[in-house]
C-alpha cells in the first residue's frame, strides 16, 4: 500500500505524467506542422488544376469566337459570290474562301496545340511541387521525430566517464 501511495505521490506516476505531457506536446507540433503543409501543398495544386481547366476553357471560347468570325467572313464571301453569278465559281472568289477555312482550321490547330502545351506545363509543375513538398514535409517530421528521440534518450552509448 505504502508503494502504491509513492507511485501516486512521489516521483513515479506524476513525473510519468508529466513526460508523457511533454513528449506529447513536442510530437504535436511537427505533427500539425506536417498536416498544414500537407493541406497547403493541396490547395496550391488544386488551384494549379483550376488554372489548367480555365485555360483551356479560354481555348474552346477562343475557337467558337474564331468560328463565328468564320461564318460571318464565309457569307460575306457566298454573298459576293452569288452576285456575281456562275463565273463566282470558278477563280479568286471561290479560292479566297477554301484559303479562308484553310487558314481558320491551321489556326484552330495551333491554338488547341498551344493550350495543351500550357495546361500540361501547369499541371506538370504542380505535380512536381507537390511530390517535393511531400518530401519536404516528410523529411522535417523525420527530422523531428530524430531530434525528440535523442533528447529522451539521452547520449548514444551511454554516460561518458
Amino acid at each position: 500500500m505504502a508503494q502504491l501511495a509513492t507511485m501516486f505521490t512521489g516521483g513515479g506516476l506524476l513525473s510519468n505524467l508529466s513526460s508523457i505531457a511533454s513528449t506529447t506536446s513536442s510530437v504535436g507540433g511537427p505533427l500539425l506542422s506536417f498536416g498544414l503543409k500537407e493541406a497547403q501543398s493541396k490547395m496550391e495544386h488544386g488551384q494549379a488544376e483550376i488554372a489548367a481547366r480555365d485555360e483551356e476553357l479560354r481555348l474552346i471560347q477562343r475557337e467558337a469566337d474564331r468560328k463565328d468570325r468564320l461564318a460571318s467572313a464565309l457569307s460575306a464571301q457566298n454573298a459576293m459570290s452569288g452576285a456575281r453569278g456562275v463565273a463566282a465559281f470558278e477563280g479568286s472568289p471561290l479560292a479566297v474562301l477554301q484559303d479562308s477555312i484553310s487558314r481558320a482550321d491551321v489556326a484552330s490547330e495551333r491554338d488547341e496545340f498551344s493550350t495543351k502545351m500550357a495546361t500540361l506545363a501547369i499541371r506538370s509543375s504542380a505535380k512536381s511541387k507537390r511530390i517535393i513538398d511531400k518530401l519536404s514535409n516528410r523529411l522535417g517530421l523525420i527530422q523531428s521525430g530524430t531530434g525528440m528521440l535523442k533528447s529522451l534518450s539521452g547520449p548514444i552509448g551511454g554516460a561518458g566517464g
